[in-house]
Formats: C-alpha cells, sequence, structure tokens
C-alpha cells in the first residue's frame, strides 16, 4: 500500500483512471463501427431477411476484432511485440472461454424450462442444473487467473486493468445492443 503513497505509485493511480475512462467511451466507438459494418454488410433478419452466410460471418469477426485490436493497442499503448502477444494470448483464452459460455447458455435455457410450472418442476434436474452452472463459473475464473497470469509476463498491471476494463466494458455494451436487438444475452443470470 506505501507505494500508492509515491509518486509513481499515484501517477500509475492517475493513468489507470484515465484509461478506465477511455475504455468507457470505447466500447461504444468499437460497436458503433461494427454496427455500421453489420447494417451495411448483412441482410436484416429481424425484417425477415436470411442471417448472413457462414464466409460473411467470418470476415465481419475478422474486421470486428482487427479493430478491436488497433484500438487496444493504441489505448494501452502497446508495443507491436505486446500486441501480438497479448492476440495470441486472447485467442488462447477464448477458445477455453467460448465452450464455456455456451454450455452456460444451454444451462440458463434449461433452467428456465425447467422452472416455467414451478409447481411440477423437478428438483433433482433444477439441482443439477445449477450444480452445474456454479462448476461452469469456477472454471471460468480458472480461466481468467491464468489469463491475468500469462498477461503479467508482458503487460504491467496498469496495461492489464485497462485491458480488463476494456473487456469488461466491450461485453456490457454488446449485451446492451443485444438486448434492443431483442436477441437474448449470453450472461443472463439464474433465476432465485
Amino acid at each position: 500500500m506505501g507505494r500508492l503513497a509515491s509518486p509513481e505509485g499515484e501517477r500509475m493511480t492517475v493513468q489507470f483512471a484515465r484509461i478506465v475512462r477511455r475504455a468507457c467511451g470505447l466500447g461504444a466507438l468499437v460497436l458503433v463501427a461494427a454496427a455500421a459494418s453489420l447494417g451495411a454488410q448483412q441482410s436484416p433478419r429481424g425484417r425477415g431477411g436470411p442471417p448472413p452466410d457462414s464466409a460473411q460471418r467470418a470476415q465481419l469477426e475478422r474486421e470486428f476484432h482487427a479493430r478491436v485490436a488497433q484500438i487496444v493497442q493504441r489505448e494501452l499503448k502497446l508495443t507491436p511485440e505486446q500486441t501480438r502477444q497479448l492476440e495470441t494470448a486472447t485467442q488462447r483464452f477464448e477458445a477455453e472461454r467460448r465452450p464455456l459460455f455456451r454450455r452456460e447458455i444451454e444451462l440458463r435455457r434449461a433452467l428456465r424450462a425447467a422452472l416455467r410450472e414451478p409447481e411440477s418442476a423437478d428438483g433433482a434436474k433444477v439441482d443439477g442444473y445449477l450444480r452445474e452452472l456454479l462448476q461452469l463459473q469456477r472454471r471460468r475464473l480458472d480461466v481468467m487467473e491464468a489469463e491475468q497470469r500469462a498477461l503479467a509476463e508482458f503487460l504491467t498491471p496498469v496495461q492489464r486493468a485497462g485491458y480488463v476494463a476494456l473487456q469488461e466494458n466491450l461485453r456490457s455494451r454488446v449485451e446492451q445492443q443485444r438486448a434492443r436487438d431483442g436477441r437474448p444475452g449470453t450472461r443472463g443470470r439464474p433465476p432465485g
């Protein structure tokens, strides 16, 4: 704690606060750019148009990730080597998180379905869903801890904190956009 009272500690705190403030506006910029790109290049599904084919979707995702990478590099003042290492780490940990999020979505749907008629709900099934949800949350936390250890090898603590803020802001904005579009989010909470 004594380090925070030092001029270096105060400078790092101020720098972190600037990164977080920028991150709050940054998510909106990224989403606006992604939404504009999506709107211009895909048929409106909500109006009966077909969803984008897998090639279109893959291209849109690549463009979106490239934009996010540019913004992250600029906002966190990453060197080219740090950027490369961050991209590699992000891909690795995203590959670990993705199946956990998919399973969580499945479990939450099953839980909601089981609770539609609470009087006739199968208590054993509900208990199983809740137990598995808790296990998934523990596994996600394990992945997050491993990711932070990996990032600590090439990012400063201020850069790591700024990166976490950027990720959280972006996830929040995506969920808000999904809610506005009438699509279910990926991070709902179980009832009760």
